[in-house]
């Protein structure tokens, strides 16, 4: 991608899928990570707006991001998988991506009850 002058912002869905396969193609030629500010760049809007088409499912975009997020998103995954050691950036970009780390449990728990659990396992 040119970083000659700011692209005008997409007007088509089609121009958006585009757009993104130029980017990732780019980015696989440079071997260089995909990114979300470089979606953004492609698409001639902002980081926050390629956010918002994610997010809203009734969004003309909501498709074609969601596929790019998971093109960006595997690059992390692979780059994690290739060299667990330097791992700590790929997961702040996937948990700033909305990924979780942690487990979440629903239900009504008592302290009581996770005591309980917990030594039970250790038996």
């Amino acid at each position: 991608m040119a970083i000659d002058k700011r692209k005008k912002p997409v007007k088509s869905a089609r121009e958006l899928e585009n757009r993104f396969i130029a980017y990732f193609e780019e980015c696989t030629t440079n071997k260089k990570h995909a990114l979300i500010s470089g979606l953004a760049l492609a698409a001639g809007v902002s980081s926050t707006t390629i956010r918002s088409w994610r997010d809203k499912n009734t969004n003309k975009y909501h498709e074609i991001i969601t596929w790019a997020y998971a093109f960006v998103e595997n690059g992390y995954e692979k780059h994690m998988s290739e060299d667990p050691g330097r791992a700590g950036g790929d997961i702040f970009a996937l948990k700033n991506m909305g990924w979780k780390d942690k487990k979440e449990f629903e239900g009504n728990f008592t302290f009581a009850d996770m005591v309980k659990a917990a030594t039970k396992k250790k038996e």
